[in-house]
């Protein structure tokens, strides 16, 4: 799909590397998205070292992570949640101090 020469032709047009990231459509055809990263769904371009691409069906969301948090955080349909203290559930992420209090 894409290469690691400075210019690639992606879809049709000459991509600047350096700046630009080549993603697959919702066609499954390469497009330019601008910003340098990785791909998030198809139309989001997100930076794994400080941010979580979550992603429901054809939706996708880009959320910023704070540093050093990034091992704890996971997505919950399109939100984050925090896996040491909340758990995910069909219909969104709740506090683990939640499910101790059905317990008791």
């Amino acid at each position: 799909m894409c290469c690691t020469s400075p210019w690639y032709p992606a879809g049709g047009t000459w991509m600047n590397t350096v700046t630009h990231t080549c993603c697959l459509s919702s066609r499954r055809i390469p497009e330019v998205r601008e910003g340098r990263g990785h791909c998030c769904g198809v139309d989001k371009v997100y930076q794994q070292e400080s941010q979580l691409c979550c992603t429901a069906g054809y939706e996708s969301q880009v959320h910023d992570l704070i540093q050093n948090q990034a091992s704890d955080m996971g997505c919950c349909g399109l939100d984050v949640y925090d896996k040491n203290t909340q758990q995910c559930c069909k219909y969104g992420y709740v506090s683990c101090n939640f499910f101790h209090f059905l317990l008791l």
